[in-house]
């Protein structure tokens, strides 16, 4: 293409003046100093929002912002006939960039003061870095160069909005005390677009992300307050508030508002100054990248624009405030109660009542009980005698609530409306976005009508990832249901054996599933086994099934060495053979350890006493000592088994290391075999792991102390994530169809809530998912996050890690609220994002050395780490290697109208 030089520099002169009379403008403001290294950076931000709307891209150095290489007018890049996409924009934006990085590398290797011998481009480059420039600046301004598009058409529609805005932000920061200079800063965050929503879950205005948005704003499946803007605001300036108080200067609160207030403590213990110039200058951290580094200099530019607006945009026709009033709902009610009762309109409420979630808008839920509803303040509306109103029926004393249902193999619609007491087209109606009714996946996750009996996507079931050629079948037809269901993959479905009176309690089982498979309700299973709560049974427990079965022979015979005298003892049916099924009398007791059995661990594993086994034979064919078999299972007298009894199998014989070849076989053995040579920093290196950590968890409290032969144990957080994903299969979508993905769906639930049960209902084990913390989980639990935190002996320091096994107890809430809550609270985030995104395909990348998934994720690719896993449910995130293949899901916003 072609470049006119003299078009840059007169772009770049006619700032100049504008803009050194803003220098002398906050020279004098004390809050906002505009340091002397810094002012390049506002140059450009300014140009940015003022000067160049988005047929610009600008090329420049993303650390000296003074180098601009060209402004690319995009008009010029397309024929006029061209429709072009984002994506080709892009593409051709990098082939410019590419011919400036050549010049660099070119002017590096040549390592000459001024060589004649340049190109007029190449010598125009050569100007921008000033006198004498060295070799090693063109090589490293290569490795910098950055396309930015112009944004002043959105920073003029922001202006317009801010008018709805400013006096109600202005007010709440007088009463905070704080700088009405910070109500610019939504124009850097959102441009005053309520409805702002960014990849990685930012929302609102004042785009909080959910972690630090919970600290000050309610955030559920009814009610999202970020989306509130007085709220939000009134949170914000709280926010801002503490990290001036914390640090110090405003500078630094401010991109700590981006950064992080630890993320700034860390830069000025690192750079040894609380300079912002400096920081900005010389900090290196992880995370401190472009977007932090500039934040401040965006913001004195926004300021700067927004104060002088009438010399960059002219006249403005501002917003107007909207005028309301105010009404409390003195109960839960629907959304159409107030709608009729009031003749407002859903756009009404939405409009001004941003925080309201779709759930309630679509009267899926109802409004909050004290939620304060904004209603438009006009004639003929009685907000005074509305309730008076209001029937009885109309008025209710708790939220709705949702139920889910996971498909399974083999369902279909037909099925599961059968199975909760409804019709297809209700279900239909409760989830619109399923487009044919004769397709629906494995993995989906379905809003059924309330009261049925709820599968919440937290059952017990393998976290394994689903094939993407399972997909349920929905061919409706006027077929007879059978008799029994599965409830997993690994069950196969039964038939009950006429004569089969016992049942034997085995890993993951609950009453709700050992009675379905043998036909038969809840509660008589709980009357005849004399059970008072449905979740108090155990590994190993018998239950009686059946009383009209002729008696057998039942006499007990504890010592089994002759398999030809018990054959009434066990039922052995091929229909039955994943289930341990025995024929006794009640008068016969439970197994030789009546106790209730914890689950085993990762490692270990179950056996079901066959006819003729002895504990020598079964230590034999597990390669497990003897001993250690007993005594695992609390067994006094190796003669005191019988069949049908169920065993805890220790970890079996731990391979020789030149047996082991990854880290995926320790994980399965749960624990790592010191060998001659090994110290604790060596085996940390081989698991991925620090030798504190190991130090940690193995409670050594010297990191020397250590013997060959120990076992240690390994971190959880070796957990391979492929094992936490399940995936949904596609609806007509080709690209997505290779890895497995849904996006369309808003039922599609991308992590299954791994739970491991214990023998005690009001404690469980759960494994972190993407964008869960200890916060989150305590809010659930309505406990004090302290409190979980000694429940698993962290520090406060401590950071979960995703896949970490956390214990967690019910004491003041139900299991199913938990995970109720869980299970909105993930697809709220899939809701939101997928309201604002969509997937345009899925491109391949080889990993290259000294890439990390987090970079990927974060600079590279701007995808969230939740997404990027339901993407690559192959991957074991801790074993990557260079040239892995990955999968990057290309994002693209879509086109949503603004709440104003």
């Amino acid at each position: 293409m072609k470049y006119n030089w003299h078009r840059i520099q007169f772009a770049i002169m006619s700032l100049v003046i504008v803009f050194a009379g803003y220098c002398n403008s906050v020279a004098q403001n004390e809050n906002f100093p505009l340091p002397e290294s810094l002012k390049p950076n506002v140059k450009f931000w300014i140009g940015v929002y003022a000067k160049y709307t988005s047929d610009h891209i600008v090329i420049h150095d993303n650390v000296r912002m003074d180098i601009i290489y060209e402004i690319v007018n995009v008009d010029t890049l397309f024929p006029e006939s061209v429709d072009y996409s984002d994506k080709m924009l892009w593409k051709r934006i990098e082939t410019i960039k590419d011919k400036y990085r050549d010049i660099l590398l070119k002017l590096a290797r040549m390592n000459v003061s001024y060589p004649e011998s340049l190109s007029e481009k190449e010598r125009q480059v050569y100007q921008l870095f000033g006198t004498n420039p060295s070799p090693v600046e063109f090589r490293v301004a290569a490795d910098r160069i950055r396309g930015q598009q112009g944004l002043k058409e959105q920073f003029l529609e922001g202006l317009i909005r801010s008018g709805r805005y400013l006096k109600f932000m202005e007010e709440t920061y007088k009463k905070h005390g704080l700088p009405l200079e910070l109500t610019a800063l939504p124009h850097v965050e959102s441009s005053f677009n309520n409805s702002a929503y960014s990849k990685f879950g930012a929302a609102g205005l004042w785009q909080f992300t959910r972690s630090t948005g919970r600290q000050y704003l309610k955030i559920d499946y009814t009610v999202d307050e970020r989306f509130d803007p007085e709220k939000a605001t009134e949170s914000a300036a709280r926010l801002l508030k503490r990290n001036y108080q914390t640090l110090g200067s405003w500078p630094l609160a401010l991109t700590a508002y981006n950064h992080g207030v630890n993320g700034m403590k860390r830069a000025i213990q690192q750079v040894g100054s609380d300079d912002i110039a400096e920081i900005v200058q010389k900090y290196k951290g992880r995370s401190f990248k472009f977007a932090s580094r500039n934040f401040y200099a965006e913001f004195l530019a926004a300021l700067h624009v927004s104060r002088n607006y009438t010399t960059y945009f002219g006249d403005v026709d501002f917003h107007q405030p909207i005028d309301y009033t105010v009404l409390e709902v003195p109960s839960y009610m629907r959304i159409s109660t107030i709608t009729d009762k009031l003749s407002v309109t859903i756009d009404d409420i939405k409009i001004l009542n941003p925080s309201l979630r779709r759930s309630v808008l679509q009267s899926e839920r109802m409004l909050p009980k004290g939620f304060k509803l904004r209603i438009p303040d006009r004639d003929g509306i009685d907000i005074d005698g509305f309730y008076a109103h209001i029937q009885n029926n109309e008025k209710f004393d708790r939220q709705l609530t949702n139920n889910w249902y996971k498909v399974r193999h083999g369902d279909n619609l037909q099925k599961i409306a059968k199975q909760f007491s409804t019709s297809v087209n209700q279900l239909l109606a409760l989830n619109n976005d399923i487009e044919d009714i004769h397709t629906i996946y494995v993995g989906q996750v379905l809003r059924v009508p309330e009261g049925g009996d709820t599968e919440l996507a937290s059952n017990d079931e393998p976290m394994t990832p689903i094939q993407t050629d399972v997909v349920a079948t929905n061919q409706i037809k006027n077929e007879p249901e059978p008799v029994l269901e599965t409830t997993n993959q690994s069950t196969p479905p039964t038939t009950v054996a006429a004569d089969v009176k016992w049942y034997q309690v085995r890993w993951g089982d609950s009453l709700e599933q050992i009675a379905a498979r043998f036909n038969m309700s809840i509660d008589d299973l709980m009357s005849r086994n004399q059970i008072a709560d449905k979740d108090q049974i155990f590994v190993g427990q018998l239950l009686k099934l059946f009383d009209d079965i002729p008696e057998v022979n039942t006499e007990p015979a504890l010592a089994f060495q002759d398999a030809d005298s018990n054959d009434e003892f066990i039922e052995e049916t091929p229909e039955l053979e994943y289930y341990t099924v025995v024929d006794m009398d009640a008068s016969i007791p439970n197994p030789v350890n009546p106790e209730p059995i914890d689950e085993p661990t990762s490692n270990g594993s179950w056996h079901t006493i066959a006819r003729g086994e002895t504990l020598e034979k079964i230590a034999q064919q597990y390669q497990v000592n003897f001993d250690d078999l007993m005594a695992i299972n609390n067994i006094e007298n190796k003669n005191l088994i019988r069949a049908g009894q169920t065993l805890i199998i220790p970890d079996a014989r731990v391979p020789q290391p030149d047996e082991i070849d990854n880290i995926s076989e320790i994980k399965t053995k749960g624990y790592y075999v010191v060998t001659p040579g090994d110290n604790l920093e060596k085996i940390a290196q081989k698991l991925q792991t620090t030798a504190l950590e190991l130090a940690r968890i193995n409670n050594l409290r010297n990191q020397d102390q250590i013997q060959i032969g120990q076992k240690l144990l390994i971190p959880d957080q070796l957990t391979t994530y492929a094992s936490l994903v399940t995936v949904d299969i596609p609806q007509n979508n080709l690209v997505a169809e290779q890895v497995g993905i849904n996006e369309n769906s808003d039922n599609a639930q991308s992590f299954q809530q791994k739970v491991e049960r214990t023998s005690d209902p009001k404690v469980d084990y759960i494994f972190v998912m993407p964008e869960e913390t200890l916060g989150h989980f305590a809010d659930w639990l309505e406990i004090r996050t302290q409190e979980l935190r000694n429940i698993n002996g962290l520090k406060y320091s401590h950071e979960i890690q995703l896949g970490q096994k956390i214990k967690i107890v019910y004491s003041n809430v139900l299991r199913e609220e938990f995970e109720q809550r869980r299970m909105e609270y993930h697809r709220v985030i899939e809701e939101d994002f997928f309201a604002s995104f969509r997937i345009d395909s899925v491109q391949t990348h080889l990993l290259r050395s000294g890439e990390n998934i987090w970079q990927l994720c974060n600079d590279v690719y701007e995808v969230p780490y939740w997404l990027f896993i339901k993407y690559n449910p192959h991957l074991n995130i801790n074993r990557l290697r260079n040239g892995e293949k990955i999968n990057i899901p290309i994002i693209s916003e879509k086109s949503v109208a603004s709440t104003d």
